[in-house]
């Protein structure tokens, strides 16, 4: 996938986990960026970098219209990817499910649609405990949630990815 669609989907899923337990699952920090929320120091791509030189990832450069060129980062072949707290792949699946499919022009519109975005100036920071959900679960349903994850097993990141086409 291209990378600003990479970092949209690393923003949301930072912004749906907060959302359900007052953290990041990355523990990056974001910016308010032209081009949408971005992790500071430009962080998600340049970690996917790493992951790049470590053999875990892909990372593929194309020719684009605007005489530039474009990055895209895939699962490289035979990458194995450590499985995740049940809480977050939960999260990590459901916005794979929302918004993998998205264009990178829809996706970054959706990024900018977020109150910690919308609360901002540009190159101003994000701040994420703003953008509390009006409404939060029953203590009892994360629980209930938690016994249908064992009940039913779970998906490895892997899986999900190319459930999704983002491999």
């Amino acid at each position: 996938m291209p990378t600003t669609k990479l970092v949209k989907l690393v923003y949301l899923i930072d912004y749906s986990y907060f959302e359900h337990f007052g953290e990041t699952l990355t523990g990056f920090q974001y910016m308010w960026d032209h081009h949408g929320p971005n992790a500071l120091s430009h962080a998600i791509k340049a970690e996917a970098e790493r992951l790049a030189e470590r053999g875990m990832v892909r990372i593929l450069h194309k020719p684009n219209i605007y005489d530039s060129v474009t990055t895209e980062f895939s699962l490289a072949a035979g990458a194995q990817v450590g499985r995740l707290d049940s809480g977050a792949e939960i999260v990590v699946s459901d916005v794979l499910h929302l918004y993998g499919h998205y264009s990178v022009k829809k996706i970054t519109a959706l990024s900018k649609k977020t109150k910690p975005f919308r609360n901002a100036n540009q190159y101003d920071p994000l701040v994420f405990d703003q953008s509390a959900p009006v409404e939060r679960g029953e203590p009892g349903d994360w629980e209930a949630h938690r016994s249908e994850i064992e009940e039913l097993g779970t998906t490895s990141q892997e899986e999900i990815m190319a459930e999704y086409g983002l491999n």
